[in-house]
């Protein structure tokens, strides 16, 4: 099968879950419940609806911005395709949500929480500036990707920080392992859509292993695309790593988070080698799925 027919081939229903923006909040819901548990810190229920609610309402202005500056074209990611048919209906659901948060924030939350979370918006507001307003992306010093896996890995654990007091140091290594792994989430999702959009006649050509803005305007940052040829490494490592610090004696309270970093990262690794023989809209969902391994150490035991 080529891969345009790939491309065109019936979607599995899971890439609903990517197209309506859900797939980024369940996986940032079961990292936070499991760092949660693993520091033994308590969490309300009202923190982790707040952070799925945030998460989508990022994801989905994110893309409703991509909708609106990004020209149609063959190689365009399906989610993108379907933000700008579906645009206004989404524009109608995100105030509805907005509004939802915010009066579970406001109500529900302590103070230090919501002012941590008030610090974020900035953080956001910033990175829709830089991303959507500043500049273009071939001109972006900073990488799209790194900054979205930096908010989200934040967004995501400073509830639990915040209550550890002396005990942060502990937590900084699983927290560091989970960044990377949402860096490379976004990093080999982004290099493989632009990989298969060039002409498959240029994919791996002499001189080409790094598209430049100059020879590719569109080009994602450089550091993306190395993440996005060595994610096979990269992971491989990760998984290592994470693995042998769970086996640590002194790590045994964490073996469970770290247990599922590694397992994110083999997972990682084998969604992203099998980019090119899935539909692109499969692949999208599929890398999140990946960080989908908390759901199992959740469910098994306290």
């Amino acid at each position: 099968m080529s891969p345009r027919a790939k491309a065109t081939a019936p979607s599995s229903p899971l890439v609903w879950l990517t197209r309506l923006s859900l797939d980024a909040p369940v996986v940032a819901v079961l990292w936070q419940r499991l760092f949660a548990r693993s520091m033994k810190t308590p969490l309300s229920a009202a923190a982790t609806a707040v952070l799925a609610m945030a998460v989508w309402l990022l994801y989905v202005f994110d893309r409703i911005l991509d909708s609106f500056s990004a020209t149609p074209s063959e190689g365009e990611a399906p989610r993108h395709q379907f933000y700008r048919r579906h645009r206004l209906g989404f524009l109608w659901s995100v105030p509805v949500v907005l509004i939802g948060a915010s009066w579970l924030a406001l109500t529900q939350l302590n103070r230090k929480t919501l002012l941590g979370g008030l610090l974020l918006i900035l953080a956001i507001g910033v990175y829709f500036y830089a991303v959507h307003l500043r500049q273009p992306k071939s001109e972006r010093k900073l990488p799209k990707e790194l900054m979205v896996a930096l908010i989200f890995a934040v967004g995501t654990c400073f509830p639990i920080w915040e209550q550890l007091q002396g005990g942060w140091p502990r937590m900084l290594a699983g927290w560091l392992i989970f960044g990377f792994l949402c860096w490379v989430n976004c990093a080999v999702i982004e290099f493989s859509e632009w990989r298969t959009a060039r002409p498959a006649e240029l994919r791996d050509a002499p001189g080409a292993s790094l598209g430049s803005s100059e020879t590719w305007p569109d080009a994602p940052h450089a550091t993306t695309q190395w993440l996005g040829r060595h994610s096979v490494a990269a992971t491989l490592v990760t998984a290592a790593a994470s693995a042998m610090l769970a086996l640590l004696p002194s790590s045994r309270s964490m073996g469970r988070l770290y247990g599922a970093e590694a397992l994110a990262a083999v997972a990682l690794m084998m969604v992203g080698s099998s980019a090119e023989r899935m539909p692109k809209d499969l692949f999208r969902v599929m890398m999140d799925i990946a960080l989908w391994s908390p759901a199992l150490f959740l469910l098994n035991g306290r």
